[in-house]
């Protein structure tokens, strides 16, 4: 069998099901159910990176055969699983202790990306993507995915990284629609989030 050289650690509950999922599901008394963007985004990523997924999240304690059934309900096929599917937990571990433990375990890894919707430290997890809770998996993070994957030619890549920062910028803008306060915010998305970084 070919060792799998690219692999999504996937985060749940945030990511999948964002907050503002869980309040309309609760209300209306429904299963937990996956966004279905989110969904749609995380199954293109697959297709172009040809990743396999690594739950690392607290539902992975149920089994997996409970994994394989949630995910097979929500549109994504157990067998986009790694053979190894989960990360390893130890009761004081922490998400990025686990996730660094699972690649110690695989060096034949060459890609990889944490979906997370917890800051994963930088100095642990080199490749990570944090979603917003309450929004959840979504498309500055799919791009952001994509290139940290390689799962884009280099031109792509460079057209995704100026994506990346114009939405970045975009989450500094929509804070006010005050136009004496525009040109302001302006210059502080420039400051927070430089041209240069486009290419790190």
């Amino acid at each position: 069998m070919e060792k799998q050289s690219k692999v999504i650690f996937l985060d749940i509950d945030g990511p999948m099901i964002p907050v503002r999922a869980q309040l309309i599901q609760q209300s209306a008394g429904a299963a937990r159910t996956f966004d279905p963007v989110a969904v749609s985004l995380l199954l293109d990523i697959i297709s172009k990176s040809g990743a396999k997924l690594v739950i690392s999240s607290t539902i992975g304690v149920h089994g997996y055969e409970h994994c394989c059934d949630m995910l097979d309900r929500n549109g994504i096929s157990p067998s986009n699983l790694h053979q190894d599917w989960i990360t390893p937990r130890k009761m004081s571990s922490y998400r990025i202790h686990e996730i660094v433990w699972w690649l110690d375990k695989h060096p034949e890894i060459t890609h990889y990306v944490a979906i997370d919707d917890e800051q994963l430290d930088i100095d642990w997890v080199k490749f990570a993507v944090q979603c917003d809770a309450y929004e959840g998996f979504s498309f500055r993070n799919y791009l952001e995915c994509a290139v940290m994957l390689d799962a884009v030619d280099v031109e792509q890549q460079d057209e995704h990284r100026r994506l990346i920062g114009y939405l970045k910028r975009r989450e500094v803008w929509r804070t006010t629609r005050d136009d004496r306060e525009r040109q302001r915010l302006y210059s502080i998305s420039d400051e927070l989030f430089p041209l240069k970084d486009q290419n790190d």
